[in-house]
């Protein structure tokens, strides 16, 4: 005698692409779906319920699209747009938690190809820490990004206070020069 078990075929097989989900219903709502599948309009309740999550996406597509526009997701991700990135960006170059180059890879994902002026200086904190700080501008002179290498610094919020864990007091004071970045930016753009 066969069993069951090898009588059964995978109808649909299970891709990568989808998740499982639990939800909670009522013994009403669930009565509902199950006299809709036993009259015939849907093949089982999974097939209701990813019915009525379709149907609900398909009626709130435009939001969804203003959404999706708003936040400029792509794959999944958050994107950015080069306003969102007016930053100030600052890393030690010997930081061992967080690679360096992240710094260097923002910088250029969010002046996207951008024709921008660039300016380097080099510097020294109070506290003996030298820098590199590198301006990208407009056209007008309106700085756009700002990056902030700390030369021999490690992992450490830079200038921070002495008391506070993962600070550097010697080094230039990270807060007021993102603080100056973002007056500076907001005073140009009106």
């Amino acid at each position: 005698m066969e069993t069951m078990a090898s009588n059964v075929r995978e109808l649909r097989p299970k891709t990568g692409d989808s998740e499982k989900i639990t939800i909670n219903l009522g013994y009403v709502d669930l009565g509902h779906v199950d006299l809709l599948v036993q009259e015939g309009f849907y093949s089982n309740r999974t097939d209701f319920i990813r019915t009525a999550i379709r149907n609900q996406l398909d009626r709130h597509n435009d939001s969804v699209k203003r959404s999706v526009v708003r936040h400029k997701l792509e794959l999944g991700l958050r994107r950015y747009s080069r306003e969102d990135l007016e930053a100030v960006q600052a890393a030690g170059d010997r930081d061992h938690t967080v690679s360096p180059v992240n710094g260097d890879q923002v910088i250029a994902q969010s002046k996207a190809g951008a024709e921008l002026q660039l300016t380097t200086t080099h510097g020294r904190s109070a506290g003996g820490i030298s820098y590199t700080r590198t301006v990208r501008a407009d056209a007008s002179g309106r700085p756009i990004l700002e990056q902030w290498v700390l030369h021999g610094a490690g992992h450490a919020w830079s200038g921070g206070s002495p008391a506070g864990s993962y600070t550097d007091p010697e080094g230039p004071d990270a807060s007021r020069e993102m603080l100056r970045f973002f007056l500076q930016a907001s005073e140009a753009s009106g």
